[in-house]
């Protein structure tokens, strides 16, 4: 394609467009002519020729950085391309697309008024002229303003540094990842060139298509075409299930006493909520190991700042109070970029709307800052012309109100939760494991950007038992009544909560989750997932390690034989109770459950990386290992173990290693399920708790 641009006086439009569209790699083609009685100095025009030619001489840079294109402006001045008019985006779009040849052509006239900016618009291979044009570059002089295609974005969010979170993600060798992954989506994804000018002339960015992946049969019926009004449908039912759940307890309290709570109604019907024990046998261990002293502290409350060497990597020092918190920093921040966005202030924006996951936690009155700091973020302008930018605020705003619905039920009835669970139906299950994840935004923008909508919502159902699972024995006690091991019928029907059948939901679980953390793991809510492994052992919360030495000596030592895999209407049947039913991983993916397993050695080997990488998987994988099989409780081994997986995946995540870390997190989180059991141990460390939280909320509350 080639640009024919006839320059005449008073054609700084012109001039600039022309250098413009040949710095973006169009080839341009000038000519000049000026009129005969032209008031136009000859050595200007010498001189303006002279320059258009200097500076179309050498070859198109096609791969320009489009943030470097506001220095053409230091020396020439050029149109706003956002306030051009449509007529002419629209035809400089088909262009720069390859689907249209263009012809600019300035017709100079005596009068000003008269002037006209001649536009042509023909097929490429026909010549024929598909759009004529007739513009008056008198109107157009009131744009001629200092252009920068990276509009102002940071100014929105101007106070906080983002110098820590623009990076430059490196692009890993083809086959360095197991089963060589296919369509992984830019990490920046506004930033090509072709989206740019989408998105400038007003049409939706285009993206690579993502694969409609098999299985995933029910929650694909569930959420529909996964917009955001599919999700608000679904968090709807949620809410009335849990103010059922409530009403319940009111119904149960009018006529009798705590322990005769039973089922008032089948799986099938409205939720209920059921009264729970544990095992005789599990009762003795619990009792014997408290004797000897083996008891788990009571959760904490995620408010600890990360380390000031943390902060410097990400440049956040200056971010606000509630973004600063370990449980913050290495929860929903380190899943945001993880995941990327349009742009680093985009994402730094999804940091702060996703911060709505932490009013669960009592931020809102820790943090009295937090809400007009989350209302910001949803109201951020630029954020919501991305990609599901819109979307992703919306969900958050949806998810926001199952939230704190569900508090204010908590609140009122706490005294009255001490081992209750809430008995589900299959279906209902998933619909409230949708909600308690409190991460709809993330699930809304992926699905808009048209990522799988059966897949994103199987995987942020998985992120429920993915973070339950190390709160088995915690919330027994406390005032939850949605854990999801705890709400499966296997437990609720007899109201028993054995080893065998903790067992069994929890390989239900695990095969569940095998897919997304071994083929899928690239994909948006997936890295989310991943990162709840991480999340676990680094958030001032749970105490993993801890949690881990405590229960290893009921967990299996041996990895599972095979590795399986099956979607959630699998492993459960429509009552949620478990049927046993799981196929082996595809072999591609399943590794061989050593330490390490020929999937991370191949990886590290392929890697350039390679000591960077494998540091991280030694604090998450190899050390840990080491410390629970030992056997004695050390503090200071905890948090160094801890404080260095900070800092690897501050560190890594600086040098830009994002899709590498990524891998490296979700192949241990696949480990922690399914080979070394890591996850199995620490739920039945949580077995241990103290039960300093009984008839409480294990969250900050108000004061």
């Amino acid at each position: 394609m080639f640009l024919f641009v006839t320059v005449g006086p008073s054609s700084d439009l012109l001039y600039g467009l022309a250098v413009f569209l040949h710095h973006i790699g169009i080839p341009v083609c000038c000519t000049f002519s000026w009129a005969r009685k032209d008031h136009v100095n000859w050595k200007e025009r010498k001189d303006r020729k002279h320059k258009l030619k200097q500076r179309l001489s050498g070859p198109p840079a096609r791969r320009t950085n489009l943030s470097q294109l506001s220095l053409v402006s230091s020396i020439d001045p050029l149109p706003p391309f956002l306030r051009l008019p449509v007529e002419l985006r629209l035809a400089i779009y088909d262009v720069v697309m390859g689907k249209k040849g263009l012809e600019i052509k300035y017709i100079p006239k005596y009068i000003v008024l008269q002037q006209r900016l001649e536009i042509k618009l023909f097929d490429v291979r026909g010549g024929k002229v598909a759009r004529h044009l007739l513009l008056s570059p008198t109107s157009l002089k009131r744009m001629v303003l200092p252009w920068c295609l990276s509009w102002p974005h940071q100014s929105y969010w101007g106070e906080f540094s983002l110098k820590g979170i623009k990076i430059e993600v490196k692009t890993p060798k083809k086959y360095a990842f197991p089963g060589s992954p296919a369509g992984i989506p830019p990490y920046f994804w506004g930033r090509g060139l072709r989206n740019r000018f989408r998105k400038l002339v007003g049409r939706k960015p285009r993206h690579c298509p993502f694969p409609i992946h098999t299985g995933y049969s029910e929650a694909r019926s569930l959420i529909g075409n996964g917009t955001v009004a599919d999700l608000k449908t679904l968090s709807l039912q949620a809410r009335d299930f849990v103010a059922e759940l409530f009403r319940d307890i009111e119904d149960v309290a009018e006529t009798s006493s705590l322990g005769e709570v039973k089922a008032l109604s089948s799986p099938e019907s409205v939720p209920t909520l059921v009264q729970l024990r544990l095992s005789w046998d599990l009762e003795r261990w619990k009792e014997a190991q408290h004797a000897v002293g083996n008891i788990l502290p009571p959760k904490g409350a995620g408010l600890g700042q990360a380390s000031d060497k943390v902060l410097g990597i990400f440049g956040a020092a200056g971010w606000p109070e509630a973004l600063k918190t370990n449980n913050a920093l290495f929860g929903c921040g380190i899943a945001s970029l993880l995941m990327g966005a349009a742009d680093a202030s985009t994402m730094f924006s999804n940091y702060v709307t996703d911060m709505a996951f932490y009013y669960e936690h009592g931020y809102n009155y820790v943090f009295p800052s937090l809400e007009p700091l989350l209302q910001r973020g949803l109201a951020d302008p630029q954020a919501l012309r991305t990609p599901g930018g819109r979307e992703r605020r919306n969900g958050v705003y949806v998810g926001k109100q199952y939230i704190q619905g569900k508090i204010a039920l908590e609140k009122q009835h706490k005294r009255h939760l001490a081992n209750r669970s809430a008995r589900l139906s299959r279906r209902t299950a998933q619909i409230i494991s949708l909600s308690e994840s409190s991460l709809l935004g993330m699930a809304a923008e992926a699905m808009a950007r048209g990522f799988d909508p059966g897949a994103v919502m199987s995987d942020l159902v998985f992120s429920s038992p993915g973070t339950d699972v190390v709160d088995v024995g915690c919330d027994l006690v406390n005032s939850e009544v949605m854990n999801s091991f705890l709400n499966v019928t296997d437990i609720t029907d007899t109201c028993i909560v054995s080893e065998d059948v903790l067992r069994r939901v929890y390989d239900a679980y695990a095969a569940t989750g095998a897919r997304m953390l071994t083929q899928r793991w690239h994909e948006p809510v997936a890295r989310m997932c991943a990162a709840l492994y991480t999340w676990h052992i680094q958030n001032d919360r749970h105490m993993f390690f801890r949690r881990a030495i405590l229960g290893w000596p009921k967990a299996r030592k041996m990895p599972a034989q095979p590795q399986c895999e099956a979607g959630f209407d699998e492993v459960f049947d429509k009552q949620y109770r478990t049927t046993g039913v799981c196929r082996p991983l595809d072999p591609k993916y399943a590794c061989n459950g050593e330490d390490p397993c020929d999937h991370v050695r191949q990886f590290l080997d392929r890697s350039q990386e390679e000591p960077s990488l494998w540091e991280l998987w030694r604090f998450l994988v190899i050390d840990p290992l080491e410390y629970v099989r030992r056997g004695q409780i050390d503090e200071r081994r905890e948090h160094d173990l801890v404080e260095g997986s900070r800092l690897r995946i501050a560190e890594l995540y600086s040098r830009g290693l994002v899709l590498e870390m990524v891998w490296l997190i979700a192949h241990a989180n696949h480990h922690a399920w399914q080979v070394n059991y890591l996850f199995e141990a620490a739920m039945f460390g949580s077995i241990l708790d103290g039960g300093k939280l009984a008839g409480k909320l294990d969250r900050q509350e108000e004061s």
